[in-house]
């Protein structure tokens, strides 16, 4: 005898996964469309702010180093600033003030003169310098970065003010 039962058991239906597929690499897809951008806009925003950063400290360093050029010259030439009535660092080392120059109490003119030689004063201003009367009221002048104004009195000596010049 002959078992005639069948089961009609449908067969398991194949699962597409393909829209799975699809659907998966589609959000991979917009997730690295939106990391990507965020990723390199935030590394150029970094880079932007250590170069602003490195720009910002040299230009620190560089104004400190401005302001100190005048104490500099003036302590390689032998003019002490510190303390001294003749001398005078003004305004954080924006200026220098120089009196009683050529008189017994003040700074020499041979330390004027190296003083503005630091400086790469023209040799003109010296000279100038030198052959003002007391007549001739305040003279000014001006070379790379510097200004210069002075007058000279037979009691008192040279009066001389040098300045950074406004760029």
């Amino acid at each position: 005898m002959t078992d005639t039962t069948t089961t009609d058991q449908p067969a398991p239906k194949k699962r597409n996964l393909t829209p799975w597929i699809f659907g998966g690499i589609g959000v991979l897809v917009v997730a690295a469309a939106i990391a990507i951008p965020v990723s390199l806009n935030a590394a150029h925003e970094a880079a932007a702010k250590e170069e602003a950063d490195r720009v910002a400290a040299a230009a620190q360093a560089a104004e400190v180093q401005r302001l100190a050029t005048f104490r500099g010259e003036l302590a390689s030439c032998g003019v002490a600033s510190a303390g001294s009535s003749t001398v005078e660092i003004l305004d954080g080392g924006e200026a220098v003030q120089l009196q009683r120059v050529t008189k017994y109490d003040g700074p020499t003119y041979e330390q004027l003169a190296c003083f503005l030689k630091g400086l790469e004063a023209p040799a003109a201003i010296e000279a100038e310098i030198g052959q003002t009367r007391a007549l001739d009221g305040r003279q000014s002048d001006t070379w790379d970065g510097y200004e210069i104004s002075w007058a000279y009195h037979p009691d008192d000596g040279a009066s001389v003010l040098v300045k950074h010049a406004d760029d």
